[in-house]
Formats: C-alpha cells, sequence, structure tokens
C-alpha cells in the first residue's frame, strides 16, 4: 500500500494502516498526536513525528524504515531557535517554517515544520512538562511549572482538553489532573512546613481552577478529578494552611499566601459547581430521550458539607470575607478623597481584582448555605454563630 507524500493542503495525510503496520498495535492505539516534519538526524526527508503519553516517535513518510522511539523522560529542554548554520537553514522549506530544539541527554535533535498551523512545539512542550512536574521534588519548581501551565490555559483553547485527557503514566496515578489531585492529599504538618509548601498549593489550586473555569465540553471528565476526594482535600488543605507555624505570629507574606489560597479555593469550587451543573443538564436530557428516571446528583456545595475539614475551613473562609469586605470599604472611601488620574487607575486593577475575589467567595459562601438549607442541617448558620460571632456582630 502507497504511502502518500506530505503535502501543504494535507500535510499529516498518513495511511492509517500502515502507521498501525510501522508502529504497532499498542504503540498506535496510544497515538495522541502526529504530525510532519524535517529532521536534523534524517538526509532531508519527511518524518512523521507522532507523540504519545510517554514517547515520541519519528518514522520517515516515504520510504521504508522503522520508527525511532524517543522517551519523553529524556528530553530536558524543549526550545524554538533561530538557525545559526547552513545545515540548520536547509531546514526550513517554507516561509512559514519554524525550527526548534530538543535536548535529550546525551545529543540534541532539530526539527523543522512546515505545517502552517503547527501543534508540535505545543504538544511536544505540554508532554514534558508533565514529565517534569512529576520529576521536580522541590516545591518551588513544582510552583514555577504550575504557573505556566496556567498562563498558558489563558490563551490557549486546546490545553483544557490535553490537561484532562492527558494519561502520562504517573507514580501511583495516570493523567496530570490525577496527579494534582494526589498531590493534594499530602497534609500540612505544623513542624517542617514552610511557605513553599503554601505556594505549591496556591499553585495546584489556581490551575485546577483555569482548567475548570468555562469547561462545559470536558464535563466527561469529571470522574477523573474523584471530585468528592478533590473537594475533600481542597478544604482540608485550606485549613491545614492556618496550622504551619500556627504558634508563631505569622508573617505578613504567609498571610498574603493564606488568603490568596482562600480566594483560590473559591474560584476552584465555583468553577467545579459550574462543570457538575453542565454535566447534570447533559445527563437530565439524555435521561429525558430514553425516557429513564433522572437521578439526583450531589452538588458541589452538598460535597463541601460533607467534608472533615468544613468547621475549620469554613472559620477561615468566612472571616476572610469580612476582612475583604473592610478592605472594599476602606478602598471606596480612599477612592473618593483621592483625585489624582493616575493614582486611580493603579488602583483600578487592584480594586478590581479584590471585588472579583469578594464576589466568587460570597458566591461560594451562598452555595453552602443554599445546600445546608437543602439537606435541612443549617450546621453552617450553627458553626458561624459558634466560631465566628466576633465577626457577625
Amino acid at each position: 500500500m502507497q504511502l502518500l507524500p506530505p503535502t501543504l493542503c494535507r500535510p499529516r495525510h498518513v495511511d492509517r494502516e500502515r502507521l498501525r503496520v510501522q508502529l504497532g498495535t499498542t504503540q498506535f492505539q496510544r497515538l495522541r498526536y502526529h504530525e510532519a516534519a524535517v529532521v536534523s538526524s534524517a538526509p532531508m526527508k519527511f518524518q512523521l513525528v507522532a507523540l504519545t503519553d510517554d514517547s515520541m516517535l519519528v518514522l520517515p513518510l516515504t520510504g521504508g524504515g522503522g520508527a525511532c522511539c524517543i522517551p519523553l523522560r529524556t528530553l530536558s529542554a524543549v526550545a524554538r531557535v533561530v538557525p545559526a548554520t547552513q545545515k540548520q537553514r536547509a531546514l526550513l522549506l517554507l516561509p512559514t517554517s519554524q525550527l526548534f530544539r530538543l535536548q535529550l541527554e546525551a545529543s540534541e535533535l532539530f526539527f523543522a515544520t512546515f505545517e502552517p498551523h503547527t501543534q508540535l512545539f505545543f504538544q511536544l512542550s505540554r508532554a514534558s512538562l508533565v514529565l517534569d512536574l512529576a520529576s521536580a521534588r522541590d516545591d518551588q519548581q513544582r510552583s514555577r511549572l504550575l504557573d505556566e501551565l496556567t498562563v498558558a490555559a489563558s490563551s490557549s483553547a486546546e490545553l483544557q482538553q490535553l490537561f484532562f485527557e492527558n494519561r502520562t503514566p504517573l507514580e501511583g496515578c495516570v493523567g496530570l489532573a490525577a496527579f494534582l489531585v494526589q498531590q493534594l492529599t499530602r497534609s500540612l504538618l505544623p513542624e517542617g512546613s514552610s511557605e513553599s509548601q503554601l505556594t505549591f498549593l496556591l499553585s495546584s489550586m489556581r490551575v485546577f481552577g483555569a482548567m475548570c473555569f468555562d469547561a462545559s465540553s470536558q464535563t466527561r471528565f469529571l470522574d477523573t478529578l474523584s471530585l468528592e476526594e478533590l473537594v475533600s482535600h481542597v478544604l482540608a488543605r485550606g485549613a491545614d494552611c492556618y496550622a504551619v507555624n500556627g504558634l508563631k505570629p505569622p508573617r505578613m507574606s504567609m498571610r498574603i499566601l493564606r488568603e490568596e489560597l482562600l480566594d483560590a479555593q473559591a474560584a476552584l469550587l465555583l468553577a467545579l459547581d459550574a462543570m457538575q451543573q453542565h454535566e447534570d443538564f447533559r445527563l437530565y436530557q439524555q435521561q429525558i430521550q430514553l425516557d429513564l428516571l433522572h437521578e439526583q446528583t450531589v452538588s458541589v456545595a452538598q460535597l463541601a458539607l460533607r467534608a472533615p475539614a468544613l468547621a475549620t475551613w469554613l472559620s477561615k473562609f468566612f472571616k476572610r470575607i469580612c476582612i475583604a469586605v473592610s478592605r472594599v470599604a476602606t478602598a471606596i472611601e480612599r477612592r473618593q478623597d483621592e483625585q489624582e488620574a493616575s493614582s486611580s487607575r493603579s488602583r483600578s486593577t487592584t480594586e478590581s481584582q479584590q471585588a472579583l475575589s469578594l464576589w466568587r467567595n460570597v458566591s461560594v459562601l451562598e452555595l453552602l448555605v443554599e445546600g445546608d438549607a437543602i439537606s435541612n442541617d443549617k450546621q453552617v448558620l450553627a458553626l458561624l454563630l459558634h466560631r465566628r460571632k466576633d465577626y457577625i456582630k
């Protein structure tokens, strides 16, 4: 069976059966992305770069030859580069071609793309990021990697799908989402805990919030998140952070981290609640079409109300809301007193962020109160009256 060469109109056209034969059935089933490229290790032949969750495969698009398998764990860096030699410039076949370098353990490879809308760099860098995150043992390094992922999520519509669909085999779990849920099971102990641990927790909450925000098309992956377990651990870690160095007056940086962590938790809980509602509506429509009895699911708020750490977390969360309300009121008064345009502009962004965080926090509290009313437990109001009477007054 003849394998067609790549063309500009169909650069990724590959006969699936030929690809299955060359890769083998197991590798073919694990294939998640492939794209034609020019590789420096080959004598100017088009190569197919295929990615699985843990490997990169390079095989010729024309002629015979087997696939070269490169484990992703051997990739130490993926970077776009400017061609520095005649050989590297020769790899660029089109004005739109991009050149990037893959640094391996003992060598390097140069790849040149020719697809107008290439995803190769994006796919490779994200695949290596998952393994980098899993192999990192330093909380600061892990936080940096997660922050990069959070920033990228704001400009990439595909990253949410990659986040949930990732099936990279990691220690004790499969996939990036499951790995981060697993990391949230780590308790913060008063002794030996540090700001770096809180920073990593904050980064984890933020990346979850970014990936789950407006993720109505990804609701089928809610089971991957182990929703009940995730909500329970989110509240537990929020309660734990106040036990870190609890015998000492907290530094200002620690106070800010705690507040930001509670704000990030609220954003995540709202995003999860929206995903749950979208999934409930999808299932409801499906059951109506099949004339089945609609099964009522447990909401995110009800899962939070069941969490063992609810009492401690709710006390700190309500205090955070009250402090935020007082700060917003103070900011409004200060803004009325100050008339300088420059200072007004510099404050507007900060005040908007504070107002958005306050809205999220109040929305989460409202969800908890409504969920409490549905179950008729009245534990939210009872807990607040018992533990936060000082702020209620």
